[in-house]
This record gives structure tokens, C-alpha cells and sequence, in this order.
């Protein structure tokens, strides 16, 4: 034992100093000059590789613009995301005449159509600009409660738009002030229209319960 441990350092020595040699010459050894043939097969390898294609910076465009002739203009999102009020934005809009004009002939039309399911005869008038429609209609014949109920009826069962503000015109008693505000998608007559046939085909019996809720109060039953 004792001389086993007077010969332990020298043989733990012997062995770091044999790895160390090997390794030494494992690194010293030279390596292969590849001739020209090889050097001319391996270019040739490389160039037969796909070219990586050039990169391309592009300019994203911002999700919220409150620019109106902007391509991605959407009032919709600006309420959503900065509680913008509509009537406000309506107000900043320009006059775009080549879809304002046939555009407020629709909703028009549409809004009419609404108000005759539900008995209701009412003077519409539509003022469009740019993505918004401010709907005015004559309710000076209805009451406030009977009043309220139309614009009930128009939020809930046959909406103008992704959103719709409502307020009676203080200047104007008995008017009934819409801001309707369209999405891109909607702001043509097809897509309006697909718009507001899902939306009625996706609640028809709550629409048409409410339909006669409001035509029994706005026209009760003669008493005998």
C-alpha cells in the first residue's frame, strides 16, 4: 500500500502527460490540401444552390388611421379602441359624393322599409359621408314612449350599421338622430344588405316577437 501511494502521483502524471501529448499531435497534424479538381467541384456545388431571395422592406401601414381618404380608414375600430363619438367623426368626415349619393338612397330606403314592419310611418331623411350616415327621423307624432321603442327596435332588430347612436335633436323636438357607422365590409349596398339579412335571419323569432310587441302598443286593439 505504501508503495502504491509513493507511485500514485507518478503514474497520474504519466497519464496526463500521454493525453496531452495526443492531443498535441492530433492538432498538429496537417490537414489535406484539396487539389484543384476538388476546389472547382465544390464551387460548382455552391453555385448550383437556390439563390436566397432579396430582401423587402416594406412600409406597414397603421392599423388606426383617423385619416377619412385613407384606404384603411375604419370608424368602427377608432370607437372600439379610442371611444371616439361618432357624431364627432361624422362631423370631420368629407362629402364622398360618388358613394354618399346612392348609398343614402339604400339606407333610406331600408330604414322605411323597417319602420312599415312595425306599422310605423315616419318622414327618413339620410345625410352620408364618407363611412358614417346620419339617419334623422320624424317621430313628432309619436310619443316619447312610442318614440323610444322605434329606436329600440332599430338598434336591437334592424341596425344601420356596426354602430348606431342615437339622441333626440334638442333644436328639433321630435326627431330622431341616427349615426350609423359602417366597417368597410358593409359600406356597400351588397355587403350592407348581407349584413342586415344575417343579422335578422340570426334572431328572426326574438325580431318578429318584438315586431308584434311594438305594433300591439303603438296600435291598441278599439275598445269594443
Amino acid at each position: 500500500m505504501k508503495i502504491l501511494r509513493r507511485l500514485a502521483p507518478v503514474l497520474v502524471g504519466g497519464f496526463l502527460a500521454l493525453v496531452y501529448a495526443v492531443l498535441t499531435r492530433s492538432s498538429d497534424t496537417p490537414q489535406p490540401v484539396p487539389s484543384e479538381s476538388e476546389l472547382g467541384e465544390r464551387q460548382g456545388a455552391q453555385s448550383q444552390l437556390p439563390a436566397r431571395p432579396p430582401i423587402v422592406v416594406t412600409k406597414v401601414k397603421p392599423l388606426l388611421t383617423n385619416d377619412s381618404n385613407a384606404p384603411n380608414y375604419d370608424p368602427t375600430l377608432l370607437i372600439r379602441v379610442k371611444n371616439a363619438i361618432p357624431s364627432e367623426l361624422f362631423e370631420s368626415e368629407p362629402r364622398a359624393e360618388n358613394w354618399a349619393q346612392p348609398f343614402e338612397t339604400h339606407v333610406q330606403q331600408y330604414v322605411q322599409d323597417s319602420l312599415a314592419d312595425i306599422s310605423v310611418n315616419a318622414p327618413v331623411s339620410v345625410a352620408c359621408r364618407t363611412a358614417i350616415c346620419k339617419v334623422d327621423v320624424d317621430v313628432s307624432s309619436l310619443g316619447d314612449e312610442s318614440a323610444k321603442l322605434v329606436q329600440d327596435y332599430l338598434t336591437s332588430s334592424a341596425p344601420i350599421g356596426n354602430f348606431t347612436s342615437f339622441s333626440i335633436n334638442d333644436q328639433a323636438p321630435g326627431q330622431l338622430v341616427i349615426f350609423s357607422v359602417l366597417s368597410p365590409d358593409i359600406r356597400t349596398t351588397d355587403g350592407f344588405d348581407t349584413f342586415t339579412s344575417e343579422f335578422a335571419q340570426g334572431g328572426a323569432e326574438r325580431i318578429e316577437a318584438q315586431k308584434q310587441h311594438i305594433i300591439e302598443i303603438l296600435q291598441p286593439a278599439e275598445a269594443p
